[in-house]
């Protein structure tokens, strides 16, 4: 099951990165929702941590 998983998300990120090279927006945006989760979870674990 979890090597199923590992399986989809490959190739969900392989279509992602070819779609992302014909649309560097998206790539933007997708990076900038990125980085502010990473930012919003830090955040959590210091006020919980």
């Amino acid at each position: 099951m979890e090597t199923l998983r590992k399986n989809v998300i490959k190739s969900l990120i392989c279509t992602l990165r070819k779609n992302v090279a014909k649309w560097p927006a998206i790539r933007i945006i997708l990076q900038s929702k990125y980085i502010y989760q990473n930012v919003e979870d830090i955040k959590e674990d210091k006020y919980n941590g």
